[in-house]
């Protein structure tokens, strides 16, 4: 079916449109325990690693939140105690990034650079030389508030250089600008409304092993938000990996 052309036709930075034959699959009801609704999950699970070409390493593990959700959940979760982020920012999205850290006590550093400017790959060089307590790093890769692409291949080359995990938000660019997990093994952040063009409330992390075999690092703050939790309960529960 062809969308109505009296409707918006919203564009990024989102929420975008979601095609009318997203919309139909959505009006039929299924219960959350049946086996249609777990086949749904398992290819929409599947095709979410795919679009970066992580199939049979990395897993996608659904939330039911908007794109901040799994942000959150991802500093959360796979920061460790004792952890330090270094968060690149150079726009509204980058500052959500830092309020949270904030929020959630994880430690943190900013390396902050004009809106609409990159951070250069020496810059990023420089931040990780000067702080040895920095673990993670992490990225907006489309900075949904002025539509800047933060690019990601030297920044790749950096962190494996100085074992550092790669954390990135990609909510405005998954599905829209090829990404290459396997040459990265980073972490990927994903949310609804943008590059995916998937339905507000809906996000999903993708990570390089499955989320949820690996440690979980302590009490989570916020029950709901315990990614290690929800990949652990896919596996207690006999569901694929993806």
């Amino acid at each position: 079916m062809l969308r109505d052309s009296s409707d918006p036709l919203l564009l990024t930075p989102g929420p975008v449109s979601i095609s009318m034959s997203t919309k139909m699959v959505m009006l039929k009801d299924r219960a959350s325990g049946g086996a249609e609704f777990q086949a749904d999950i398992q290819y929409a699970r599947d095709y979410l690693v795919g679009l970066v070409g992580g199939q049979g390493a990395y897993t996608a593990i659904p939330l039911p939140g908007s794109a901040t959700y799994a942000n959150e959940a991802v500093i959360a979760a796979l920061v460790p105690p004792g952890g330090k982020l270094l968060i690149h920012t150079n726009g509204v999205y980058g500052d959500r990034l830092i309020e949270m850290c904030a929020h959630t006590g994880k430690a943190y550093t900013a390396l902050r650079t004009p809106p609409f400017t990159p951070a250069t790959a020496a810059q990023f060089e420089t931040a990780i030389r000067a702080d040895p307590a920095l673990t993670h790093v992490m990225v907006v890769h489309c900075e949904t508030s002025t539509g800047v692409l933060n690019p990601l291949e030297a920044l790749v080359d950096i962190c494996r250089r100085y074992s550092k995990g790669l954390l990135i938000d990609a909510v405005a660019s998954f599905g829209a600008i090829d990404i290459d997990a396997n040459r990265a093994r980073h972490r990927l952040v994903r949310g609804p409304e943008d590059g995916a063009g998937e339905r507000q409330g809906q996000c999903a992390l993708a990570g390089a092993r499955p989320l949820g075999s690996e440690p979980a690092y302590g009490p989570h703050r916020r029950f709901p938000l315990h990614a290690t939790d929800a990949g652990a309960r896919r596996l207690r529960a006999g569901l694929p990996r993806a």
